[in-house]
């Protein structure tokens, strides 16, 4: 049962209530000015929003009564009066991932931390260099903290994301442990999918042999990222330089990667070899550009070979690999 009362009016500027009898006498619950409206104190129809047109609106959450402010819902508990802070939040938990691109940032689901009236430290640790960040909704369209590892802190009703990179190598699982807030922790991982990736951005040629005039990596004019693996046997006449891969696959693949050569259009080639039979060839001055072709399961050696003549230079006299990759 309630009952309003309204003291005074628009000529008359006052004060307008609403009562709720307890049983014994009526209390005030919600009190705004008659002049131009604006609430002094509400209950919050709305137990998620608090903006501009909240302020002074209550809520009760996670046993705790907390006000809308212009920074955001305030907890009243541990503030004063002999309470006691709870950094403690209620269980958070991420949902594992399987079948993610290889060597890719893979974010997490995005989770609200609850159950705390103080400010909680975040720590975050593990494979594939994890990183958070904070939100103040569901969405991550408003940004509190953008992407980053190093400690901070996290307030009731705010929401956490997580990300990792995944693995380069198929099949395989990064395990981002623990991410703790408070005393509490949760782990998260993230496994690929069955294939391959090489972008050479360990800056080393790992997983390849060389034959020849060799290959190398260099850190400048990649396909994507730093770094790109290079030809080396510029300006020597009647030379290769093989740059090998052997992998054995579960099941069929393709192998894309891109290719890019500066060399003498009638003599000079880069070639790509499946198993010793070549499936491409390319010379003159082409831009980087996707190659892929198909293979079955079972072992196979991949070779990229440039191969020089005994004539004249051209170009840069040079061939560069990126972004090899082989999935199902």
């Amino acid at each position: 049962m309630h009952q309003t009362r309204q003291v005074g009016g628009p000529e008359t500027p006052g004060e307008g209530h609403v009562l709720v009898c307890n049983g014994t006498q009526w209390e005030p619950v919600l009190q705004w000015d008659t002049a131009t409206g604006r609430t002094l104190m509400r209950i919050a129809e709305d137990s998620t929003t608090c903006d501009a047109d909240y302020i002074g609106a209550m809520r009760y959450a996670d046993d705790c009564i907390e006000v809308c402010s212009a920074d955001g819902w305030a907890s009243l508990c541990g503030t004063g009066g002999g309470g006691s802070g709870d950094n403690t939040p209620n269980a958070f938990d991420f949902t594992d991932v399987t079948g993610a691109a290889l060597g890719t940032a893979i974010p997490s689901n995005i989770v609200m931390i609850y159950g705390i009236n103080t400010p909680s430290d975040v720590l975050i640790g593990g494979d594939g260099s994890p990183e958070y960040r904070l939100c103040s909704d569901s969405g991550c369209s408003t940004v509190a903290q953008n992407w980053g590892s190093t400690l901070s802190t996290i307030t009731n009703g705010q929401y956490i994301q997580i990300r990792t990179t995944s693995s380069s190598y198929g099949l395989t699982t990064r395990t981002v442990n623990p991410v703790v807030i408070g005393t509490v922790s949760a782990n998260w991982t993230v496994t690929t999918l069955d294939g391959y990736r090489y972008d050479f951005e360990n800056n080393s040629l790992s997983g390849f042999s060389v034959a020849g005039g060799g290959w190398g990596v260099v850190p400048t004019g990649a396909f994507e990222g730093t770094y790109t693996a290079i030809s080396s046997n510029a300006g020597q006449q009647n030379s290769t330089s093989d740059l090998n891969l052997t992998l054995t696959l579960s099941a069929p693949m393709t192998i894309t990667f891109y290719s890019k050569v500066s060399s003498e259009a009638c003599c000079d080639f880069l070639r790509f070899y499946i198993d010793g039979t070549q499936r491409g060839s390319w010379s003159g001055n082409s831009a980087w550009a996707p190659r892929s072709y198909t293979v079955t399961a079972g072992t196979h050696t991949f070779k990229w070979s440039y191969i020089k003549d005994g004539s004249s230079n051209s170009g840069s006299d040079t061939a560069w690999i990126d972004l090899v990759t082989l999935a199902p």
